[in-house]
């Protein structure tokens, strides 16, 4: 059966999840967000897709990444394209040795003139380094290497994917589902799998025009042009991402093939009605315009542009964007603003407003978010020059449904849609809190650690630096007195910044899923920077200390296994021994405790995978993603050879209220991007170093 399904297994077992034809059609986002809603439990997934639709792709791993339970991906029989990257949310990937996965450039198309034809261009370049980005995050391989795969459409064995880290684990081969192959669509189908499937003639219907130019047209209205398709040399028929035109809104492409027949322009035609229709809902759904709305809406037959115009109106309107006076200190770092004033908060309208300082009009818009800007500074105490502050009340609620618990808004994150083209609609991806987005993002919060947020002042941590000595009482006695000696972990806020650049188009887009975007963007940037000093920072006067230079952390010289050649450097990730010795070193601490786990980058992960615990055993030292029983994470964030062995609950990581926004619009004012700065107040610490060993 095609389609998104999940079923409970046995008593225990994980759910049974099945994601199976085409991405964007049969593979739904909205419909397995509404599957997964409330679910924790574990997961398999079964995978079995061509491809599809390369936005939905992305949502749909968006979606599977931030899923809490455990999650085994197996793809059962292929998963390319767009599959691929959503095979990559997986936090085990297993592959038949009959499967197969492939990964390529994004492929689209455009109707209209110059202007059209590069924003097209531009964006399907943004959508492959999307994927990019997540096959280097899953595999570890450089960017480079893996725009290298995409450019050559690579089709991966079990093997070969294991190989360069996008499969963790090669199982025993089974019988491939059936299913047809449009001819013509893949440039490079294996011939294994050539002789396991059905190709068909192409039967996609070509897209056609749903309205009509903006600009005046004599009557009869002329016929649509043939679409021009962006594909390589010898790629044949190209896989079609979505259609995007300015002036006029296209119908959507299903990832089928062609024809100029009456009967496959009526079944467009049908097509496209049917995907406005669930956009409108959607977007009506999820701005509380209602049911009875959304269907004046769809039996009215408005455009999508003009929904969402009038949506968005009614979301940020001025009537429900005014903050009055009433903004103050809590005491919890928070202002008190309210659900609808959080609802309203917008980065963008303060971006815009200080990239053009002069321009009234952007003033005004940005009314709501320099006011509580203002408030925010006022509550800390130090002046900002020249940026914004985003109030803690926005940092943790969500968006823009906002409030603890709340579903946010369904947002697709890239700029286009997936029906008309043109400007960003809302459509299927949840999107958290921008502090739960940067916990989300740190290596060291899946480990375990600690998070305390929403800080006002300095605080200290109690711990124990001895325990009290045990006495034998004779009867009518008091016992001596025993002196417990205590210590503290002292956190105060230290500032992580990071940069970025947004181009002026962007930032004149007024959808929900640009703001999304910003959002998780800007929470990416300073989990990397804090990931990378938690480990390796030489602290100081501005910084924290990194767990690496944290006096009575432990180490384990890793010199006496054999070295390993990996992308032509060799590194030695030690034996088994060494390893088993990391774990004694903590339990003689008597800081032994199940939540322990390991943490290493791909090279080590791939060594290990490949390297018997010693000459006598059948057993790799990492299997089912474990070391001897304990969770082996990964973390490119981790130098050369090294590897981290500890209890991660014992790591405090602080965040301070507010996050702070600097706007550069003349760095790059020849090209009209404008350089975002992030400045976020953070520290992080440990309670007991001995709980941690790394091996060097």
């Amino acid at each position: 059966m095609s389609g998104v399904t999940i079923k409970a297994a046995a008593e225990g077992a994980p759910l049974e999840l099945a994601l199976i034809g085409e991405v964007g059609w049969e593979i739904n986002a909205s419909v397995l967000q509404r599957a997964l809603v409330g679910r924790t439990e574990d997961l398999t997934i079964n995978l079995f897709s061509y491809g599809g639709d390369a936005i939905e792709g992305l949502a749909i791993y968006s979606m599977l990444a931030r899923y809490p339970g455990k999650k085994r991906m197996v793809i059962d029989g292929v998963a390319a394209s767009a599959a691929s990257v959503i095979a990559m949310a997986g936090d085990e990937i297993v592959m038949p040795e009959s499967s197969f996965l492939m990964i390529h450039e994004a492929w689209g198309l455009a109707i209209g003139g110059s202007v059209d034809l590069r924003q097209q261009a531009d964006l399907i370049d943004r959508i492959s380094t999307a994927y990019r980005q997540a096959y280097s995050a899953r595999s570890g391989m450089s960017d480079e290497d893996v725009a290298s795969l995409m450019a050559a459409e690579s089709w991966l064995t079990a093997a070969e994917a294991v190989e360069f880290g996008f499969a963790t684990e090669a199982a025993p081969a089974r019988e491939i589902r059936s299913a047809a192959v449009p001819r013509g669509r893949f440039a490079k189908v294996p011939q294994a799998l050539a002789e396991l499937v059905e190709f068909v003639e192409p039967s996609r219907p070509k897209a056609q025009a749903a309205t009509v130019p903006v600009k005046p047209a004599p009557a009869p209205e002329p016929e649509q042009p043939e679409p021009v398709a962006a594909a390589t040399e010898g790629s044949g028929e190209p896989e079609v991402l979505h259609s995007l035109s300015s002036g006029t809104q296209t119908a959507p492409v299903p990832m089928t093939i062609q024809n100029t027949e009456a009967a496959d322009r009526e079944a467009a035609a049908i097509q496209a009605e049917r995907d406005r229709a669930r956009t409108i809902r959607n977007m009506c759904e999820q701005s509380g315009a209602g049911h009875e709305k959304a269907e004046e809406y769809i039996n009215s037959g408005a455009e999508i542009g003009k929904v969402r115009e009038e949506l968005f109106a009614l979301v940020t309107g001025k009537e429900k964007r005014s903050i009055s006076s009433r903004l103050q200190d809590s005491g919890d770092g928070l202002l008190g603003m309210s659900d609808q004033e959080i609802k309203s908060y917008n980065i963008l309208n303060a971006i815009r407003h200080f990239s053009d300082p002069t321009d009234v009009r952007l003033r005004e818009a940005a009314g709501l978010e320099l006011e509580a800007s203002a408030a925010a500074v006022k509550q800390s105490g130090r002046e900002l020059q020249g940026s914004f502050r985003i109030p803690a009340d926005v940092m943790v609620a969500q968006i823009p449904g906002m409030g603890a618990g709340r579903k946010g808004i369904r947002a697709d994150q890239t700029a286009g849609g997936f029906t008309t083209g043109g400007a960003l609609i809302d459509t299927d991806l949840l999107v958290g809190s921008m502090i739960e987005l940067i916990y989300n993002r740190l290596s060291i919060t899946a480990a375990g650690a600690t998070v305390l947020s929403g800080l006002v002042g300095d605080i200290d941590i109690p711990k124990e630096t001895s325990g009290p000595t045990h006495y034998w009482v004779g009867e009518g006695q008091a016992p001596d007195a025993s002196e417990i000696l205590a210590g503290q972990v002292s956190l105060t806020p230290k500032t992580v910044g990071a940069k970025t650049v947004l181009t002026r188009r962007f930032i004149g887009q007024t959808a929900f899923s640009a703001e999304a975007w910003v959002r998780s963007h800007l929470s990416r940037k300073v989990a990397i920077g804090i990931d990378k000093d938690f480990l390796y920072s030489q602290g100081g006067s501005k910084r924290p200390l990194g767990l690496r230079y944290t006096d009575g952390v432990r180490t384990e010289t890793l010199a006496s296994g054999q070295a390993k050649t990996i992308n032509s450097v060799s590194y030695n990730f030690g034996t088994f021994l060494n390893l088993v010795e990391m774990e004694t070193k903590v339990s003689l601490a008597n800081l032994d405790v199940p939540s322990m786990a390991y943490m290493m980058n791909a090279h080590a992960r791939g060594v290990y995978k490949t390297t018997l615990e010693n000459a006598q055993s059948d057993f790799y030292i990492l299997r089912n993603n474990e070391i001897n029983g304990y969770p082996a994470l990964m973390s490119n964030q981790l130098e050369v050879n090294n590897v981290l062995f500890g209890d991660f609950s014992q790591v405090l990581l602080a965040f301070w209220s507010g996050q702070d926004i600097g706007v550069n619009p003349y760095k790059y004012q020849d090209s009209g991007s404008v350089e975002i700065s992030i400045l976020q107040d953070c520290d992080f610490g440990v309670r007991y170093p001995e709980a941690f060993v790394w091996g060097i």
